[in-house]
């Protein structure tokens, strides 16, 4: 079985592709099995019963990676025992600090034991994401020449050593090992044996994630998965620190280790966009290569040299006032990005405090800027 990887830009049909060959492969019988984004199971669970005729609405399944490590578990007993919340953890690291503080130099002090066990629940998760174990930890400090950084490595081995075993004292689930668990329990259980399996709307994995692919790649019939990419990133070796792709490109190389007769399909086309500037702006804005320019009129598309902060907010305020006052758009249909937030907030508060339109404020982090034209639909 090979893996098939549909690419394309934002707007090319991606999700409409996945979810459309998800209802074909209903309609021919077999069973299916739509994984996606925690964000986006609901409305992928919304647009499949709309889709698809009440007799085979019960042959897709929508799960996301914990939704399907809640299933998994369910039928492999893995529930038994007491999920820890994030107070809990905090409780288990105190014990387990506590149990190697004689061991320790470098992370010792107690004055501020409250952050130290912060930042050592943050490590840990890290750790736990990318499959990092503490026998890893304590390989890398004895190849590692730099004596403070060795010795941070082997103290953070010891500590996460003793927070695991804290946690199998006393029965305890931590949540953060629901992945490993399934990747586990899927050896054992042929989950997805008769299944072709469609993923969709992600754009890289953690370690922890491709563990359990591997295991649905191994089981599965047939896996296909949709990507934000161009077909220039998905050749073996292409890509770099610069390429606005880099992050699915990676994704798309961790997935030929799994089988190496790995397939790309190229979406063309961009359904999503309603005027030819905004699809040349979305075919050329953050690319490291040179695009053609566009010559055609830009009635969508505008460019304003603002004097400061203030003359910048406000411009966008009166925009949004003049659009919803002549062409009849709601406040709904807009939406102000920034780079900075700190820097910006109060200023654009302001602006649309003065002009009377309402707003919701939302600071929203890590947003790959291949994924920013999805807010241009019109």
């Amino acid at each position: 079985m090979g893996i098939k990887c549909v690419v394309g830009t934002a707007g090319s049909g991606k999700t409409h592709y996945a979810r459309s060959r998800a209802a074909e492969l209903a309609a021919e019988g077999k069973r299916v099995v739509l994984l996606v984004p925690e964000q986006f199971s609901f409305e992928t669970e919304r647009a499949m019963l709309q889709l698809l005729p009440a007799s085979l609405a019960d042959c897709v399944e929508v799960f996301s990676f914990t939704s399907l490590s809640r299933k998994v578990s369910r039928e492999t007993g893995g529930f038994a025992g007491k999920r820890l919340d994030q107070s809990g953890r905090a409780a288990v690291m105190n014990v387990a600090m506590t149990q190697v503080q004689d061991h320790l130099s470098l992370y010792s002090g107690s004055r501020k034991r409250q952050d130290l066990i912060r930042n050592m629940l943050s490590a840990v998760s890290e750790f736990k994401s990318c499959a990092i174990s503490p026998e890893l930890l304590t390989q890398t400090a004895e190849k590692t020449e730099e004596s403070v950084l060795s010795q941070k490595l082997r103290e953070l081995s010891l500590i996460y050593g003793a927070y695991n075993a804290v946690i199998q004292n006393i029965s305890s689930i931590d949540p953060l090992d629901d992945l490993t668990r399934l990747a586990v329990n899927l050896r054992q259980l042929e989950y997805f044996g008769d299944a072709a399996v469609i993923a969709d709307s992600f754009t890289g994995f953690t370690k922890q994630e491709l563990a359990v692919l591997e295991q649905i790649i191994s089981q599965c019939e047939m896996f296909e998965i949709t990507l934000c990419c161009e077909a220039a990133d998905t050749e073996k070796g292409s890509g770099g620190q610069d390429d606005l792709f880099e992050v699915v490109h990676h994704t798309i190389e961790a997935l030929r280790e799994f089988d190496g007769d790995l397939t790309v399909e190229k979406l063309s086309g961009h359904g999503r966009f309603h005027s030819e500037e905004l699809e040349a702006l979305e075919a050329g804005v953050f690319r490291t290569r040179q695009t053609e320019p566009f010559t055609g009129a830009t009635e969508n598309v505008a460019v304003y040299a603002a004097e400061d902060k203030y003359d910048e907010t406000e411009f966008a305020a009166r925009e949004i006032r003049r659009l919803v006052r002549e062409k009849g758009m709601r406040w709904r249909d807009f939406a102000i990005l920034c780079r900075n937030d700190a820097d910006y907030k109060n200023q654009i508060l302001r602006a649309l405090d003065l002009q009377g339109i309402p707003c919701f404020p939302a600071s929203v982090t890590g947003v790959p800027l291949s994924q920013t034209s999805r807010l241009s639909d019109s």
